[in-house]
Order: structure tokens, then C-alpha cells, then sequence
């Protein structure tokens, strides 16, 4: 199914937080992250490009609502389901901050809220 899911560094997990993209001279907009992981994410828009150049994104996370800005690059854009983004840089904040959704996230899987 998917050739890169083997080499997968950190835990993905299922969620719904609003997010807005740019992709400099092309796709820019609001979407949903549908999959997080402390490495990459997927989001719901489809209208990124494979070739073109990283995309920007805008989200927040914890209980404290705190902004996350990061940037990242697209692995596959999969028309209906949605663009498969890895994480470039991110500040040891945010990675904490991406690793903390993680856990509470998996936490939650048997007991949604």
C-alpha cells in the first residue's frame, strides 16, 4: 500500500485539528490534519504540488492552544484522502508539543471524548 510506511519513524495517530497551509506560488488555504506524528502529518487538501517547493503550515496544539508554525515538504498527494506532508526543522518546543498530541492521542483511542 503505501512503500514508505516501513521506514516510519514515530507513531502516527488519527486527528481533526484545523490547520492553514502555503505553498509559495501555488496552493495556499485552510485544511484539516486527519494523521499526526512527532515527524509529519496528513492533510485533507489535495491541491499541493509533489515537485514544488515546501509548504508552510499554521496550527495549534496542546491544552494550552499554543501556535505551531512549521515547515515541510510533500511525500505523496493522494486525490480523495489527502497530502502526506514530512516535518522540516522543528524547534525542541515543538517537537515536545507534537510528541505530547501523540501520546494523548493514543491515549484516547479506546476512549474518545
Amino acid at each position: 500500500m503505501n512503500q514508505n510506511a516501513g521506514r516510519r519513524a514515530s507513531h502516527r495517530v488519527r486527528v481533526s485539528i484545523p490547520v492553514s497551509y502555503v505553498q509559495t506560488g501555488r496552493a495556499k488555504g485552510n485544511a484539516e490534519i486527519t494523521e499526526l506524528s512527532a515527524g509529519g502529518c496528513v492533510i485533507s487538501a489535495t491541491d499541493l504540488d509533489d515537485r514544488g517547493p515546501d509548504v508552510f503550515l499554521h496550527f495549534r496544539l496542546g491544552q494550552e492552544n499554543q501556535e505551531i508554525h512549521l515547515r515541510a515538504r510533500v511525500i505523496h498527494v493522494n486525490l480523495g484522502i489527502g497530502t502526506g506532508l514530512e516535518f522540516g526543522l522543528v524547534s525542541p518546543d515543538g517537537r515536545e508539543l507534537l510528541r505530547q498530541q501523540v501520546a494523548e492521542s493514543v491515549g484516547s483511542d479506546t476512549h474518545p471524548h
